[in-house]
């Protein structure tokens, strides 16, 4: 079985991604959604197919998408203009342009998140707002696409390394944690800023 890399694997995969917007959603939706407060600009990173892309414009006035995968930008082209295709370690953005920066399942696929927090420490206003979910998924799932079976690079992080990680960027850190029926972790949400 091939493991591809996120831009190839989504490029591949996006016509069935919708296939799995309730299992996605089961992980922390209401919580991650309430976590985001109204401003002027923000910036979906790692948007894919437009998943959150209508809850976050109610609270967003103007709101970019930003994905590593073209095809998925593509299948939200009728959402947004404000779509780029680009890596999330080199963003195509002055320093301090977003009030607002999110990211829903992006930091599992990413082996050094710290380029990731650098950069969003530099496109985000002082005083702005990082927001993430850091999932407990420690093997990526087996994805079927014309009966070829693959996988999309995925890297475990633990909760104590993410936060090491944040703190010489942002200067307050929240999290809250959301568990299964079985008591486990499933997923954190973070709400940082700067």
């Amino acid at each position: 079985m091939k493991i591809l890399r996120s831009r190839e694997g989504y490029d591949l995969y996006c016509n069935q991604y919708k296939r799995h917007y309730s299992w996605l959603d089961s992980f922390d939706r209401v919580e991650f959604m309430s976590l985001v407060p109204p401003g002027q600009l923000g910036l979906d990173l790692g948007c894919g197919d437009g998943r959150l892309f209508n809850q976050l414009k109610k609270k967003t006035k103007n709101l970019f998408g930003v994905d590593i995968s073209g095809e998925m930008i593509k299948k939200i082209k009728s959402k947004s203009s404000l779509l780029i295709q680009a890596d999330c370690s080199e963003l195509p953005f002055p320093d301090n342009s977003f009030d607002t920066v999110i990211c829903a399942f992006l930091i599992v696929h990413l082996k050094n998140p710290l380029d990731l927090f650098r950069e969003v420490n530099r496109i985000v206003k002082y005083r702005g707002y990082f927001i993430f979910n850091l999932i407990s998924q420690k093997k990526a799932p087996i994805l079927n696409f014309k009966n070829k079976k693959f996988s999309i690079y995925s890297f475990y992080h633990s909760p104590l390394k993410i936060e090491n990680l944040l703190s010489p960027y942002f200067r307050e850190v929240n999290s809250s944690t959301v568990v299964d029926k079985q008591n486990n972790w499933q997923s954190k949400i973070y709400q940082v800023r700067k």
